[in-house]
């Protein structure tokens, strides 16, 4: 969609770009059994879908018109996709804790100021799965960054965006797949009220408190470990089957099991602030 919406309907760079986004992360990719469908091949179908679907009315912008939504574009005619958001919460001469996040894309529905993310999913209930956004972490996240950036940074480029269209909301683009079978759905409109937002900032700030301190033990003793994978239910999310690093896990004996992550645990230093390109 960035590719897209940057060549301004090129559907051939989008696909390129596509691939070679698919075949950089290919050797990475843990690919569930229900799922083996999703392949290149389903992935360049989807695409030549997508723009068989919007494609229709033959207008050289179709690209711009996704279900209603319009980019917001810059002074430079430029259309607003994949902004990173970087918020410094913590500093310290030990460590910092930055809060980062990517709007997929922003525009206009109508006259409402939106932000648009895109998901894909396996799911065939289109109400049911949108109805999980209106309470949705990410989506709070966001506004809640965004109106920091508004009330701190209003002569920035973020900041000055929602100082001036305080009143935004937020929509998902839901790509619907089955076994082949491909759907494209837009959300309606959701806003936060501003008291789930102050509830959400207080939460926030206890999670990211605790955060802090956990960060501040592994400086302490780097080679201690957190195994939160345990409590916080990512263990049961991935199954035995799929994890590859169950026979650590499943050990009898703590000395097998240090020795197996120490043979297989990958520790690559993860960036944020990397774009996709440079992931």
């Amino acid at each position: 969609m960035q590719t897209l919406a940057q060549t301004k309907g090129d559907h051939t760079a989008a696909l390129t770009k596509a691939i070679e986004c698919w075949n950089k992360k290919l050797p990475e990719l843990i690919v569930k059994a229900t799922k083996k469908h999703i392949d290149l091949v389903f992935l360049a179908n989807t695409i030549q879908q997508f723009k068989s679907t919007y494609s229709r009315s033959g207008k050289a912008d179709w690209w711009d018109n996704i279900e209603n939504f319009h980019y917001y574009r810059s002074q430079d005619d430029v259309p607003f996709v994949e902004q990173k958001l970087v918020l410094p919460y913590f500093t310290s001469d030990a460590f910092d804790l930055v809060i980062v996040g990517t709007i997929d894309a922003l525009g206009w529905i109508g006259d409402s100021l939106c932000l648009l993310d895109f998901k894909t999913t396996s799911s065939w209930d289109v109400d049911e799965f949108f109805g999980k956004y209106e309470v949705s972490n990410q989506m709070l996240l966001y506004t809640w960054m965004l109106n920091y950036f508004a009330k701190t940074e209003p002569n920035k480029l973020i900041g000055s965006i929602f100082n001036k269209h305080p009143a935004f909301g937020c929509s998902i683009f839901g790509i619907f797949h089955k076994k082949g079978e491909v759907n494209f759905r837009r959300s309606p409109i959701i806003y936060f009220p501003e008291h789930r937002i102050q509830k959400f900032e207080e939460a926030l700030a206890v999670k990211l408190g605790s955060i802090v301190q956990l960060c501040s033990l592994y400086v302490k003793n780097p080679s201690r470990k957190q195994y939160d994978g345990l409590v916080n239910g990512t263990c049961k999310m991935y199954g035995a089957a799929e994890c590859p690093y169950t026979v650590a896990c499943t050990s009898t004996r703590d000395e097998d099991e240090e020795a197996v992550l120490e043979a297989k645990y990958g520790r690559t230093p993860y960036n944020p602030l990397a774009t996709h390109e440079d992931i």
